[in-house]
């Protein structure tokens, strides 16, 4: 019998869909075949190329890993730039914009630019005492410093 194919699932013939299917059976239990094709040698080349790039991707992820801290420094060090990633990792305690500049030898107008960043951010507070402004890093980057650096 003709399949249907308006109204109907293919392989379902006409009987079946008019409820005439043999006993036992309808069109969902009818024996369907679907084998795919056999891949052509451009489809295996790609396919291996996708294997080793995804072997050299996971390689390389690996050795960052392994790296400990120093890599995963360079890390922070990407994602906020090296000077603020510093900044941000001498705040172990509260210190003024100059004695920041100090320590890592920056002028302090730098330091008051990242200083401002890494605020706006949520990562560090300043806080006017006197005459100066004294900078703590918050809970926030407290956190980031230990995920990157743990």
């Amino acid at each position: 019998m003709a399949a249907l194919l308006v109204g109907g699932c293919a392989g379902q013939t006409a009987d079946s869909a008019a409820g005439t299917a043999p006993p036992g059976t309808t069109a969902s239990t009818l024996p369907t075949t679907t084998t795919a094709p056999p891949l052509t040698t451009e489809e295996v080349a790609w396919l291996d190329a996708l294997t080793n790039m995804k072997e050299t991707f996971e390689k390389k992820r690996d050795k960052v890993l392994r790296a400990g801290t120093g890599g995963v420094s360079r890390a922070l060090e990407a994602l906020l730039g090296a000077p603020r990633a510093e900044i941000l990792r001498s705040l172990d305690r509260v210190s003024s914009a100059g004695q920041i500049a100090r320590a890592l030898q920056l002028s302090p107008a730098t330091v008051t630019h990242h200083l401002t960043a890494l605020e706006r951010a949520g990562l560090i507070l300043r806080e006017p005492d006197g005459r100066r402004v004294l900078a703590h890093r918050t809970a926030r980057g407290t956190t980031l410093l230990a995920l990157y650096e743990s």
